[in-house]
C-alpha cells in the first residue's frame, strides 16, 4: 500500500479466477457396500456400519469428499423396486352426471360394507383411483375396488391384511399402491398392494408387507402418520424421489423415518403442556399440530422450530387448509363443542392467528349485532403464560371427561378438494364476496360427526351445498351465508315444505322403504373421496365399523 499525496493506491494484484474444462474419471466403493447415509460426511469418520465412503480422489479437503458423495448418491441411488413402478394421479375428465335418484339433493347410497367390526380410523384412496382401503381398530385393512361398488350388488374386499393390534393410522405412499399402517403395539408396517389394471378391470394379488418397523418404550405408538414427498432426481434408473413418512406418538413425539433405510432422521419433542396432539395438518416443509388443550402450533420441520402456538376453544379433532380461500394460509379447525353457539368449523388466519370464517348449524339467522360465535385468543409466546392461563381456569385442563365436555354433536372427521367431476361446478362469479380478501377458488368441504350427519359444503356458492347422509329432519335445510367482516356460513331449517300432494308423500315412504340403513347409527369418525369410472363417492366409515360409500350426482336436467 503507497500513499500518494491524499490518495491512497492499492497495489495488490487481483486473484486469478479460471475454469477448467476437464472431465475427471475415478471410482468410488459407495455402492460395493451399503450407502453411507450421510450427507455432509467428514474426513475419517466412520458411517453408520462401518463403511467409509472412498473414492480415487487423493485430497484431503473434506468438502470435496462431501461434494462427491452427495453427487454419486443423487445421480446413481437405485430406485426403491420393492414399492413398484411409479403411479400417476387420476385426472378423469367426466361430464356432470344428471340425477336420476328421487332424493331431492341428488345422492345415492351404493355401498354398505359391514366387514369390519370395530371403528373405521381411516380411508385411503390409491392415487389412481383404482381401489381405496379402509384401516379398523379391528386390526385389520381391507381393500375395496373402486369399479366394483356400480356394477356388483354384493361388495365384498378384494384383499385384506391384519395387524397383531389394533390399527390407530394409515397414509398412502404418494405415486406408489402402498399403505403405511400402525397399530397400539408400536409397529409400523408398510404394505404394497399388488394390482394390475387391464382394460377397465384390475386384477389383484396379495398384499406384501416390503417394510417393517417399531416404537421404542419410550415415545409409545404412532398415532398419525403422514408421508412427505421430496424432490425428484433423475438417474440412469429413472426418476427418483426421496420421501419419508412423519410420524405423531401418544406421547408428543414427531419424527421422521426415511422410508429407504427405515432408520429416524429427525426427532422432536412437541411441548407436554401444550397437551397431546389429537390433530395434524403437514406440508412439506412446515406442519401444523392441534392439541387435546386447543393448542395450535406450526413446526418448521427444516430447523425443528415451533414458529408460534395459540389456543382455540375445545379439544381439537381434524384440521385442514382452506381449498378456496387465503392463499394456503386459512387453517380449518375443527374441535369438542361445549355449548349450541360452537360453530362445526373455525377457519383461521395462519399468519395473524385471527378467526376469519365459521360454518355452523343454527335454528335462526345471525344478527348483524351479534356476538362473534367463537372467542379469540391471543398467541402464546412463552412456556409461562400458558400455565398461568391454565392456573386461572381460563383455558381448558390438559385432560378432560369425556362424558361432562361433549355436551352437544362435534365434527370428527373433516375432508376439503377443490371438485368433484361428477358435479358441475358454479359460475365463477355465484357467491363471491366483494372484499378483495375474499376471492375464491372452486373448493369443497365435508363435514361429519357424532351427529351422524355428513355435509356438503360448496364453499363458493353456499346454496349448491347439501346433506348427504342423515335423518329427514337434517336434510330438510338450507344452506346460506352472509357478507360480513367475519364469514358465517349456517345451515336453516326449512319450515314450509312444498310438495305435491298424499301422493309425493306415499312415494317418498316408498323411498325410505327401500333405503332402511340409510342413516349412520354410531358416530362418523372416517371420511374418504373416490373417482370411480362412472361418478364420485364420499366414502364415511363409523365407530360401529360400517362403511358406507354415497354417489354423487349433477343437478337435474331442465
Amino acid at each position: 500500500m503507497t500513499h500518494t499525496g491524499r490518495k491512497k493506491v492499492d497495489t495488490k494484484g487481483a486473484p486469478a479466477v479460471a475454469a477448467v474444462h476437464t472431465n475427471a474419471i475415478g471410482t468410488s466403493t459407495l455402492h460395493d457396500e451399503p450407502a453411507s447415509g450421510r450427507s455432509t460426511p467428514t474426513l475419517g469418520t466412520a458411517v453408520p456400519g462401518g463403511n467409509v465412503y472412498a473414492s480415487s480422489y487423493e485430497g484431503q479437503d473434506p468438502g470435496v469428499r462431501a461434494f462427491l458423495e452427495q453427487v454419486d448418491l443423487e445421480n446413481y441411488r437405485e430406485p426403491l423396486l420393492d414399492f413398484g413402478p411409479r403411479v400417476l394421479a387420476s385426472h378423469r375428465k367426466r361430464a356432470p352426471r344428471p340425477k336420476t335418484s328421487n332424493n331431492p339433493q341428488g345422492v345415492t347410497l351404493i355401498g354398505h360394507l359391514t366387514h369390519h367390526t370395530d371403528n373405521v380410523v381411516s380411508v385411503v384412496t390409491s392415487p389412481d383411483q383404482v381401489f381405496f382401503a379402509t384401516a379398523s381398530q379391528d386390526g385389520t385393512v381391507l381393500i375395496w375396488d373402486s369399479a366394483k361398488l356400480e356394477r356388483s350388488i354384493a361388495c365384498e374386499p378384494r384383499r385384506s391384511y391384519t395387524m397383531n393390534s389394533p390399527i390407530t393410522a394409515m397414509c398412502r405412499i404418494e405415486n406408489t399402491h402402498c399403505l403405511a399402517v400402525a397399530s397400539e403395539d408400536g409397529q409400523l408396517h408398510v404394505l404394497r398392494v399388488h394390482v394390475a389394471t387391464t382394460g377397465g378391470s384390475a386384477k389383484y394379488g396379495k398384499v406384501e408387507c416390503i417394510r417393517k418397523w417399531c416404537t421404542t418404550g419410550r415415545d409409545g405408538h404412532v398415532t398419525f402418520i403422514a408421508h412427505l414427498q421430496g424432490p425428484s432426481t433423475y438417474s440412469g434408473h429413472g426418476l427418483i424421489s426421496e420421501s419419508s413418512l412423519l410420524l405423531f406418538t401418544n406421547t408428543s413425539t414427531i419424527a421422521r423415518l426415511d422410508i429407504r433405510t427405515m432408520d429416524i432422521t429427525a426427532r422432536y419433542q412437541h411441548p407436554l403442556e401444550h397437551g397431546v396432539i389429537s390433530a395434524i395438518c403437514p406440508t412439506t416443509h412446515w406442519c401444523i399440530v392441534g392439541t387435546t388443550t386447543g393448542t395450535l402450533s406450526i413446526w418448521d420441520l427444516r430447523f425443528g422450530l415451533i414458529v408460534k402456538s395459540w389456543r382455540v376453544n375445545g379439544r381439537i379433532t381434524s384440521l385442514q387448509l382452506h381449498p378456496a380461500r387465503g392463499k394456503g394460509l386459512w387453517l380449518m379447525i375443527t374441535s369438542v363443542r361445549d355449548n349450541n353457539e360452537t360453530p362445526l368449523v373455525s377457519v383461521y388466519d395462519i399468519e395473524s392467528s385471527k378467526l376469519v370464517e365459521v360454518y355452523e348449524v343454527r335454528a335462526t339467522r345471525p344478527s348483524s349485532t351479534s356476538v362473534e360465535p367463537a372467542v379469540e385468543h391471543g398467541v402464546i409466546k412463552t412456556k409461562s403464560q400458558l400455565v398461568a392461563g391454565l392456573a386461572l381456569n381460563d383455558e381448558a385442563p390438559l385432560m378432560t371427561d369425556s362424558s361432562e365436555a361433549e355436551t352437544v354433536p362435534s365434527v370428527l372427521a373433516i375432508m376439503t378438494g377443490q371438485a368433484f367431476a361428477s358435479l358441475a361446478p358454479p359460475p365463477p362469479e355465484a357467491g363471491l364476496l366483494s372484499t378483495p380478501d375474499r376471492t375464491a377458488h372452486p373448493g369443497w368441504m365435508v363435514t361429519a360427526g357424532e351427529d351422524r350427519v355428513v355435509r356438503y359444503w360448496d364453499l363458493v356458492k353456499s346454496s349448491e351445498s347439501f346433506i348427504v347422509c342423515g335423518s329427514q329432519k337434517d336434510r330438510d335445510v338450507t344452506f346460506k351465508q352472509t357478507t360480513s367482516d367475519l364469514g358465517q356460513f349456517y345451515t336453516l331449517p326449512i319450515t314450509h315444505r312444498q310438495t305435491s300432494g298424499s301422493g309425493a308423500d306415499r312415494h317418498a315412504g316408498v323411498v325410505q322403504q327401500r333405503q332402511p340403513l340409510r342413516p349412520h347409527y354410531d358416530a362418523i369418525a372416517a371420511l374418504g373421496a373416490v373417482e370411480t369410472p362412472f361418478s364420485s363417492c364420499v366414502i364415511s366409515g363409523d365407530r360401529s365399523g360400517i362403511v358406507k360409500v354415497w354417489r354423487m350426482e349433477g343437478q337435474a336436467k331442465a
